[in-house]
């Protein structure tokens, strides 16, 4: 955790699900209806940054936003 980092204490009225490896919430400033962000919990600076074993979590997060964007 960061301190000032808005994706570590994210506003609870954005906050969909947050698990031990990602946190999904909607976007304050979307470019469509029903924009959220996937973001890992672990601060790193690419995708290729991640384990693979974050890389599949954030898969699984797309998955669970996408389920709650329709």
């Amino acid at each position: 955790m960061t301190a000032h980092c808005p994706f570590c204490s994210p506003d609870p009225s954005k906050l969909i699900l947050q698990t031990d490896q990602f946190t999904v919430l909607w976007d304050g400033f979307p470019v469509s209806p029903g924009h959220a962000l996937v973001v890992p919990r672990r601060h790193i600076a690419t995708w290729f940054d991640a384990t693979r074993e974050e890389q599949i979590a954030l898969l699984q997060g797309i998955e669970l936003a996408r389920e709650e964007i329709l």
